[in-house]
């Protein structure tokens, strides 16, 4: 890979979507219990340190061929970077996602499209199944909280500002060194939700305000923040969002 996550070079012919149990399935944030299997600490996750952009989309693909054996497609995450392009440029999370579309693992539309992926006034996706924009599921199709009045869970990690791309004037601090260090000194990274925290409130799925900070921690009780300086603080495991960019 590149150092984006991209692929680079020459690499085998390309798999046909049909060889894929599942080509529909192009969207989902890993389970608490998928992410914590593969994180160095089984008990607080991963924190701000996915490995760098490529272990992210790593992530994503493992835990893609776990809820759909047989997946075939390349993921990535959805996760900005300051310092990981072509010569230590930005890299924007809306731009590492392909063109679309995405469905969930029911076959749910998210959006067709980048237009349609963007949030509308309500802060979730503008083409989203109106039952998927209100609770993302996860690598198995499950809702990403059970239960939103006892488990809170919607923080998700994406260091991007309003329309996905990295906000203007962050630097690779604001991103956990970009998505590789657990320094809870470092500035918090901006999270959206994964659900809305009500009708009127905490919509915004890409960008909704910042994690409690760097260091790994879950916190998923309903509670107004922890006050810890984790990726978990407000209500969350430090979860990323998953998108297929290619069958």
């Amino acid at each position: 890979m590149d150092s984006t996550g991209g692929m680079s070079g020459e690499g085998p012919d390309p798999v046909t979507p049909s060889d894929d149990p599942m080509p529909w399935f192009s969207f989902f944030q890993p389970s608490m219990a998928g992410l914590l299997s593969l994180a160095p600490d089984p008990v607080n996750g991963f924190g701000g340190d996915f490995g760098g952009l490529e272990g992210a989309d790593e992530i994503c693909t493992t835990l893609a061929q776990q809820g759909n054996p047989g997946d075939t497609k390349v993921w990535h995450a959805f996760l900005s970077a300051a310092e990981a392009g072509p010569e230590g440029g930005p890299v924007h999370a809306i731009e590492r996602i392909g063109d679309g579309p995405w469905y969930d693992f029911h076959n749910r539309l998210l959006a067709n499209d980048i237009a349609g992926l963007m949030p509308d006034d309500d802060g979730r996706p503008i083409d989203a199944d109106p039952q998927l924009a209100e609770m993302f599921t996860d690598e198995y199709g499950d809702p990403v909280s059970p239960d939103t009045g006892m488990v809170d869970n919607h923080d998700t990690i994406t260091g991007s500002g309003d329309d996905g791309r990295l906000p203007a004037g962050a630097t690779a601090a604001n991103t956990c060194n970009d998505w590789t260090s657990t320094d809870e000194s470092l500035p918090p990274p901006r999270v959206g939700h994964a659900w809305p925290r009500s009708a009127n409130n905490g919509r915004h799925w890409i960008n909704e305000h910042e994690a409690g900070g760097c260091g790994a921690g879950i916190s998923t009780v309903v509670e107004r923040g922890n006050g810890t300086p984790t990726v978990g603080a407000n209500g969350g495991y430090g979860a990323i969002y998953c998108f297929a960019v290619a069958p």
